[in-house]
Formats: C-alpha cells, structure tokens, sequence
C-alpha cells in the first residue's frame, strides 16, 4: 500500500492570503456602504413617517420626543415653497429626523379636519409641536426657509416655546420685555392673540393702562380703533406721548386706523357707516400723518357719497403725499379727474400724471386718458395726435367685439368735432 502524502503547505497560505484579501474587502464594501447610507439618509430632508395619530403620541410618551406636524393643503402655493426650500434641506432633515417624529398632514382630509380644529390651524402651512399627551408645545406658521424652520424647531426644545412663556405668564411675569417676547411669538405662530390681551386687561387697574407693561400690549397686540384700549390711548394721547414718545404713539395710531382702513377698503361689506365711523375716529385726533390718512379716507367716502369734488382734492392729495407711481392707480384717478373735475389746476396735475406714462407705456387706455386730458385743457390737436396713437394700439390687440376701441374711436371724432 503506497501512502501518497500531499503538501498543502503552500496552498494554505495562498488560501489565507485569499480569505485576508476578502475580509479586508468585504470591510472597506461595508464601510463604504454604511457612509453612502449615511450620506444618503443625511441628503433627503426631513423624512415624513406614514403612522397613525394615535401611535404618534405613543411613540412621542416611548421615546420623550415632540411631535412634528406639517399642517398642510395640496392647494397652498406656500405649502409647496416650504416643501422645497425647507423640508428637503439636508440640514433641516438631519437636525429634525434626529430630534422629533414627523408627521405631514393634509388638513383637509383625516385625522387633519379635526386636528386643525383642536390646535386652531386656519392657515397653511403650518407647523405643530406636540407631546405625547396632545400637548401643543410650540408652533409657527407661513413659509420659511431652512435656516429659520431649524431655528423653530430649536425654539420648540428650548424654554423660549409658547407652551413655556404661557406657564411664565401664569406664574405671574409681568414684565414688559417679558411681555414683548410672548407678543411676538404669539405674533410669529399665527395665533389670535385678543383673549390673552383681554384677559391680561381684565386684571390691570384702568389707572395702570399707561404703565409700560399695559404700553407694550397695547403697542404689540392692539389692532381694533374700537377697542377699550384704543380709546383709552385716543383720550390719553398726550400722556402716552409724553412717556413713550410722540412718534411712538402716533404711529401706533396711524397703524391700527391705516388697518381698519384697508380692512374697509379691501373687505366684502364694504359700507358708507363703516367709512363715518371711521372718520368720527379720526377727527378728534392729533398725530402725525394724520392728513395722509385723512385724505384716503376721504377719497373713499367722496366716492361712496359721489361728492366728486372732495374726491378729486383727495386724489391730488394721496398722490403727493404717498408719491404714487403706479400707472394703473394713477390712471384710475386721472381719468376720473377728466370726468368730474371742474378745476383747471387739477386737470394740470392730472395731465402731468399720465405725460409720462403716456410716453412710456404703449398702453391704449393709458394713452386715451393722456389724450382726453389734453383735450380738457384745450390742446386739441396733441389730443387728436395721442387718440390715434391709442386706437393704433387697440388695432393691434385681436380682441372681437371691442368695447374699448370703439370708445378711442368715438374720442377721437369729439376731438376732431372740437377743432
């Protein structure tokens, strides 16, 4: 029997070379693997998680950690700009994957109806902080970019949240700087912040509204003219003034009534009472920029009441005294002025208005204004000229049935009729 002994030696070693060279490469594939990871989950943004409401608030109590919520709608255009600018930020995703569970709901489908309800969400986006006991821990709201959505999202962990500043203000802090701080970001959150106000009132002594505390509500929260503490400023003017500083005051005044002007202008209930009460306001009243405001007001009012006379005045007036450039604003007063102005000084200012913009802009009804107030004032052929020019222009536009050519058209044979 013939024993064949085989040398292995050799094969051993190359084997274990081998076998190295795989583990040493299977280690640095999985380094690699686990930094790409890494670098994959860092680069994606805030990572959304698809759970229900009730395994939120059990993970937030597990894990002592704050909800996240994004309270959105598909249709929010600003929804949309947070979402890019913001959510998918690598150093937004980071600091907020690490630090909160996050959530995104569509308010207006479930469970976001009836959350938006329970944590008082009328605009979009917002975003919520809440504890794992349904605790609304801070919030902001409108779109933002990733620096201030981290800088919230800091905020919400620290002492400076809404939910602590309350606990402050329950305590007893009446500090005026305290009281700024609490205003703003209530401001900054987009919460009504009238009960609070109201209920900070409620407890003060009437004869300690003009302390600072009660000037810096006012000053932050106080927006309505028929408020207990906006007339209380109006009957004390002079002693706010005094304290605070006259233009302080006065331009707490401008503002609140400035916004119950835009309120009236703008609002769908648009009323000659509410422009008399407005300027019942108003009349007693010392404080700067007053005429400003006065002449829009009046401007409103002489168009309700069709006193076109005041209303002409008053469009002279907020044109210089705001220093309206705005073709379009400019033309609306100044063909109105042709209409109704008997005052030659005032047709002058309105031509002066629209000269420019007339050469400027090749805009027919812009050029037909210029042209109808040349006219008024007796320069009847540079009114011929500048018609014709707006009727070219009107040509130009392939509009069936045009209304408005065929009223260039119908200047154009007045001003001709007039030579």
């Amino acid at each position: 029997m013939v024993t064949i002994l085989l040398d292995f030696t050799g094969l051993h070693k190359d084997l274990y070379k081998f076998i190295q060279k795989s583990t040493a490469m299977k280690s640095v594939l999985f380094c690699a693997f686990n930094l790409l990871l890494s670098l994959s989950l860092f680069s994606q943004g805030i990572v959304f998680e698809e759970i229900e409401w009730a395994d939120a608030l059990n993970r937030a109590k597990t894990e002592d950690k704050l909800i996240f919520l994004d309270a959105m709608t598909q249709w929010s255009q600003p929804c949309k700009i947070i979402q890019t600018y913001a959510y998918e930020d690598p150093q937004a995703g980071q600091f907020f994957n690490d630090s909160f569970i996050n959530l995104q709901f569509d308010m207006e489908g479930f469970p976001g109806v009836e959350l938006a309800e329970r944590y008082q969400v009328y605009l979009y986006p917002t975003q919520l902080f809440i504890d794992g006991e349904g605790v609304l821990r801070h919030r902001g709201c409108g779109a933002m970019d990733a620096t201030d959505l981290i800088a919230l999202g800091k905020e919400a962990l620290s002492d400076e949240n809404i939910f602590a500043l309350q606990k402050e203000y329950d305590d007893g802090n009446r500090d005026p700087d305290f009281l700024a701080r609490m205003s703003i970001k209530l401001e900054e959150a987009c919460l009504d912040n009238t009960s609070w106000m109201e209920y900070f009132f409620s407890e003060l002594p009437q004869e300690e509204w003009t302390g600072k505390a009660a000037w810096t509500m006012i000053n932050l929260n106080v927006n309505d003219p028929f408020s207990p503490q906006f007339q209380y400023l109006m009957k004390y003017h002079d002693l706010y003034a005094l304290k605070y500083g006259k233009d302080t005051v006065d331009q707490k005044i401008y503002s609140v009534l400035l916004n119950q002007f835009t309120e009236i202008y703008e609002g769908e209930d648009l009323t000659l009472f509410a422009i008399q009460a407005l300027k019942s306001i108003m009349d007693p009243l010392r404080f700067n920029r007053k005429d400003e405001l006065e002449a829009m007001v009046d401007l409103q009012y002489s168009e309700e009441v069709e006193d076109w006379d005041l209303y002409c005045q008053s469009a002279v007036k907020v044109v210089e005294e705001q220093e309206i450039t705005d073709p379009e604003q400019l033309n609306e007063f100044a063909w109105k002025i042709y209409v109704f102005s008997s005052e030659n000084e005032i047709t002058l200012k309105a031509r002066d208005w629209m000269e420019p913009i007339a050469k400027k802009f090749n805009e027919p009804t812009y050029l037909d204004t210029y042209a109808s107030l040349l006219y008024k004032l007796g320069d009847i052929k540079e009114a011929i000229k500048w018609e014709k020019k707006a009727i070219r222009e009107q040509e130009s536009i392939d509009e069936e049935d045009d209304d408005d050519l065929l009223h260039y058209q119908l200047q154009l044979e007045r001003f001709q009729s007039g030579l």
